[in-house]
């Protein structure tokens, strides 16, 4: 049985307007994480979520959905592709000091393998999953932040690329976000609603959970620090 039966078929201004919001959030988002990795030299995006969002953007460039934006060729949003090479410089750049028990050739030679198998992987799957709009893919990369973000926290031990900010901004883009999937597959009377639910529901919880721990740092942070070091 279904869990989300309805027939309430989302009009164009409503599209209109959560795909604006969830789009401006995105970019907040992004350019959060990007200042934040250059002023501290670090990877403030965990890589392989870098790697699935790119690989995604991609296929947005490539055609590979079909348009749910009435009257906008959806490959117009693949300039998310040219923000996506911020984070895929710092992992360049900063990488192997992230990753100090792989020798920066060894990192680099990796980093090429992983491109090379990554990057294609969500246009390569778009047929087999059915993923006409580019719903469940996109419910798959949002997920992979949201858990990624915490195991990111909990092996750094510190808020280094991180901050109460930007867990924030990524808890209210992960609800905009998944409000957005949801319109759009109503709209267009996607299939598997259920699985796109069940991602959002994860992704919000998982968000959620990072932001709360993100806070529950820095006030550790707050108390066993001078409060000049300490990100407010």
């Amino acid at each position: 049985m279904a869990i989300l039966a309805t027939d309430w078929h989302p009009s164009a201004p409503v599209l209109y307007a959560v795909t604006a919001v969830a789009l401006v959030l995105n970019v907040l988002w992004y350019v959060m994480v990007i200042h934040r990795g250059f002023r501290e030299r670090v990877l403030a995006v965990p890589p392989v979520s870098v790697l699935f969002y790119f690989s995604y953007d991609l296929t947005v460039i490539s055609g590979g959905f079909t348009s749910w934006l009435p009257g906008v060729p959806l490959q117009t949003l693949g300039f998310f592709a040219l923000l996506d090479l911020a984070p895929l410089l710092q992992i360049v750049l900063y990488g192997p000091a992230h990753f100090r028990r792989v020798k920066p050739r060894t990192f680099y030679l990796l980093l090429i393998i992983a491109l090379a198998v990554l990057a294609p992987v969500l246009p390569l799957l778009v047929g087999p999953l059915h993923d006409t709009y580019g719903l469940y893919t996109a419910a798959l990369t949002e997920l992979s932040i949201s858990f990624l973000y915490p195991a990111m926290l909990y092996t750094r031990g510190n808020l280094t690329g991180q901050s109460v900010a930007i867990a924030t901004v990524w808890f209210i883009q992960s609800l905009t976000t998944g409000a957005w999937q949801l319109v759009v597959g109503l709209r267009v009377g996607l299939a598997h609603m259920d699985f796109v639910l069940y991602t959002v529901f994860a992704s919000v919880v998982a968000s959620g959970v990072y932001l709360v721990a993100v806070r529950n740092t820095q006030r550790n942070l707050a108390i066993t620090a001078p409060a000049a070091v300490v990100d407010r």
